[in-house]
């Protein structure tokens, strides 16, 4: 559904800035969600059910994870965090019932909001804010209805709060209204609630259509940023990581930083809880992190070498900021 409306959403993309790249960038961070999901359960004869159930939470946490590691562009990004948060309530749930439903996207808010050095209203947090006090309120007055049924209930809620949201993000942000136009990150979002919705129905039409929202083949967007786009994964302990975050702050914007897992010590179980919701170890190793930048032209170089001095960069790609440029990986 999100390469449906890829180019649409590419061609209202101005906010952070107007790279027009967000439906692209959404496109393969989930593209690389897929490809993380482990493979179900198998029968151990031809007609029988699997002996084990599938945890929800460890497919949605594995999908998660590798759309950290190779997510795109600042809204790509999110996304990935949402799914990889979402997955730590989902622990141990063979299926999804609507208070599960409620603790994933509560857990989801909170890292999403967290994960940014400068979160902002009118993107795709408050799709994803208005999405779990939706679910939260509906859930409960379900007052424990578990039911299929009930679960659906609860996701068209979810999903007509979600698009009001979306509505509303060019009234809450400045940039979008001066260009008239909804969050394209936003509405992607939507769409990645309507194909939850999908898949627990079977039925793809739950929303109304997107030609009603604002800024779809019309409106003056702001010029680019002369500047690149840092995205890469890097293993830091977590005052490294606040110490590059700051650092980053100062040199651009659009700073993202989050834990994608943490990195176990010697003799450790792999079961410790942590602060960040994942499991594991809290060793002097620290976690992989996910970063994720917009600096100007003049900074570039500085913050590769901040970058390269906190720890070594894996995945590393530096991307214009003007949709006419070609992205350069840089090695």
């Amino acid at each position: 559904m999100l390469g449906d409306h890829c180019g649409e959403l590419n061609a209202i993309n101005v906010f952070p800035v107007p790279d027009s790249d967000t439906g692209s960038n959404l496109v393969q961070t989930v593209a690389a969600a897929v490809a993380g999901l482990p493979a179900p359960p198998q029968p151990v004869h031809h007609g029988e059910e699997p002996h084990e159930p599938v945890d929800l939470g460890v497919f949605l946490g594995a999908a998660g994870a590798y759309a950290l590691e190779h997510a795109r562009g600042n809204s790509g990004t999110i996304l990935a965090v949402m799914l990889s948060a979402m997955a730590e309530p989902l622990a141990g749930h063979a299926r999804l019932t609507p208070l599960a439903l409620a603790a994933a996207l509560d857990r989801a808010g909170v890292r999403c909001w967290s994960a940014l050095s400068d979160p902002v209203r009118g993107t795709m947090l408050s799709v994803i804010e208005a999405a779990s006090s939706a679910c939260a309120a509906r859930a409960a007055e379900r007052d424990g209805d578990e039911s299929h049924a009930g679960l659906v209930i609860v996701l068209d809620g979810v999903l007509a709060a979600a698009a009001a949201a979306v509505e509303a993000t060019e009234e809450q942000n400045d940039v979008l209204a001066r260009a008239r136009v909804v969050d394209s990150g936003a509405v992607g979002l939507l769409l990645v609630l309507q194909c939850l919705r999908w898949a627990v129905t079977g039925d793809p039409v739950a929303v109304a259509p997107l030609e009603h929202l604002d800024g779809l083949d019309h409106g003056e967007h702001p010029e680019a940023m002369d500047g690149v786009e840092i995205m890469c994964t890097i293993a830091l302990s977590p005052l490294d990581a606040a110490s590059l975050r700051i650092a980053l702050d100062e040199l651009g914007d659009s700073v993202i930083l989050t834990a994608i897992a943490p990195i176990a010590g010697p003799g450790s179980t792999g079961t410790e809880s942590t602060s960040t919701g994942s499991t594991g170890a809290v060793t002097d190793a620290g976690y992989r992190w996910r970063l994720h930048a917009h600096v100007p032209h003049d900074a570039h170089d500085r913050a590769l070498a901040v970058i390269s001095g906190t720890g070594v960069p894996e995945n590393l790609v530096v991307t214009s900021l003007r949709a006419e440029e070609t992205p350069e990986p840089h090695q």
